[in-house]
């Protein structure tokens, strides 16, 4: 029955959710690490109100004479902002420091305060075990500001990339007819898409990675973005996403 249901959700882009926009929130340690998750919110956009919040603004992206100057900041900013518009998304900023970001007690209070005005249906976050300490530090922050605001919704974790280890895929969405969409999407972070490393080294090859993993999936599918829900919290009714089961 649920990969009924799966099926079902995927194939009418989750258009068989009710007509009220409950909000969902993505937080992201840098711009564009919304990647994994843009094929889920290009099937949202259009039944969900998103929001992203990222923690910094990536503005150690491009080397020390960027940041020191101040042009990777805005640079990165533009494109976040370009791709949240493509998306429907409203955007936020914690303003840590890019390399140097920090659970510190006022970036919690904030991202708190910016859920409990919100009230999200459903958050979304790094998963904690990460190459990368902006991403641990960005999930850590997620962590701590639900639970001071009090957060009671669906809490997801997205895998990024290679750089997350030991992810435990539970979610899959198929993202198969929004391909050649985010794509166009992933390349409008352009400062950080050499050689389109983003799209052809990065995204697609996982994405069509856990595509063949999926049990029971549509023949016409050949990509799928993955969660899987913090662990000891009640999913409601789970409309977001649909267990396998495997």
């Amino acid at each position: 029955m649920r990969s009924f249901a799966f099926a079902v959700l995927c194939a009418f882009g989750l258009q068989a959710l009710g007509a009220d926009r409950d909000r969902v929130l993505f937080v992201c340690a840098h711009p564009d690490d919304l990647v994994p998750s843009l094929g889920t919110c290009l099937l949202m956009k259009d039944r969900f109100e998103i929001h992203v919040c990222d923690v910094t603004h990536g503005e150690f992206g491009l080397g020390r004479k960027g940041f020191e100057d101040g042009t990777t900041k805005a640079t990165r900013m533009r494109e976040e902002e370009a791709v949240c518009a493509a998306i429907g998304a409203k955007l936020h900023w914690l303003d840590e420091i890019d390399g140097q970001a920090y659970a510190t007690q006022e970036t919690c209070r904030r991202l708190a305060d910016l859920i409990v005005t919100l009230r999200p249906r459903a958050v979304f976050g790094h998963w904690p075990i990460d190459t990368h300490p902006d991403h641990v530090m960005s999930a850590a922050v997620l962590q701590r500001a639900a639970i001071r605001a009090g957060f009671k919704g669906e809490y997801y974790f997205f895998e990024e990339g290679r750089q997350a280890k030991g992810f435990l895929p539970v979610f899959y969405v198929d993202i198969t007819r929004v391909r050649a969409e985010k794509n166009r999407l992933i390349r409008l972070y352009a400062c950080q898409n050499e050689k389109d490393a983003l799209v052809t080294e990065e995204s697609e090859p996982v994405d069509r990675a856990r595509g063949n993993q999926m049990r029971f999936r549509p023949t016409e599918m050949t990509d799928a973005e993955v969660f899987s829900p913090y662990p000891g919290t009640g999913q409601g009714s789970g409309i977001i996403f649909t267990e396998l089961g495997n």
